[in-house]
């Protein structure tokens, strides 16, 4: 099962490091405790970056954390899609890293960092949707100050912004300006004909790593002053402990 945490606060710095966003950009982040949608500007205090789970940069990479383990049921994959789509984003651009442990990434219905009970995207479905369209609302919103245009006209596709008349802009051009913008309260969301990516094969985001021998999985991460456990089983069916001797396991 890859690991899906790397323990510590999750602060500007170390979000800088994981997602190699050393230039500005379009920093986002979902509330942990109620279904409303924060934006984060390159100047933010470091405390604002405990919620961040989206970043497009100017070079119009898309970095999604995501929020739980990879335990095999394709989550990385399927929340990553989730998002991009509402996004209209280019998907080979679209790369995830596994958000470190941190509250902000807590699962909504069992409020702890953690994948299980089949919920993953059933309890997540409506923040991620919102999450991406607000971040597409707001490339929609920068594209049209910049052509002095009505959003409505406007459309997305593949990260990209079209005017009707055949001009575009790519996210990435877009991105500082996004960053500079309100988030929109209640950005709207496609209907089902409008998926692209949801509801339809798209290939595995994980495959390649375990395919290599990349990925890092729960039995490889150390920590300082890290320690380790074994069972101890009976060598005999239905053998029943004895006696104990706990004082080298106690020292």
């Amino acid at each position: 099962m890859p690991a899906a945490t790397i323990p510590g606060r999750l602060d500007r710095r170390h979000f800088l490091r994981l997602s190699a966003a050393a230039g500005a950009g379009l920093l986002i982040g979902c509330s942990p405790t109620v279904e409303t949608i924060r934006f984060f500007g390159d100047a933010a205090p470091e405390e604002t970056f405990t919620n961040a789970w989206l970043h497009v940069n100017r070079d119009g990479e898309i970095l999604f954390f995501v929020p739980g383990s990879e335990m095999g049921q394709g989550i990385q994959t399927t929340l990553t899609a989730i998002v991009a789509d509402e996004l209209d984003a280019d998907w080979p651009n679209v790369r995830t890293v596994f958000a470190p442990y941190n509250p902000a990434f807590d699962h909504p219905q069992y409020f702890v960092q953690v994948t299980g009970g089949s919920s993953s995207v059933s309890s997540q479905w409506e923040k991620l949707r919102r999450l991406g369209a607000t971040a597409r609302a707001m490339m929609v919103q920068a594209a049209a100050d910049r052509w002095q245009a009505e959003p409505a006209v406007l459309r997305t596709r593949d990260s990209v912004v079209h005017h009707p008349d055949g001009r575009s802009f790519a996210y990435g051009e877009l991105a500082g300006d996004a960053a500079r913008l309100s988030p929109p309260g209640d950005p709207p969301l496609k209907s089902a004909d409008q998926f692209r990516l949801i509801g339809r094969p798209v290939a595995r985001l994980d495959t390649d790593a375990k395919i290599s021998g990349g990925a890092i999985y729960g039995i490889d991460v150390r920590l300082p002053g890290m320690l380790h456990a074994t069972v101890a089983q009976s060598p005999v069916f239905g053998g029943m402990v004895k006696s104990v001797d706990l004082d080298a396991a106690r020292s």
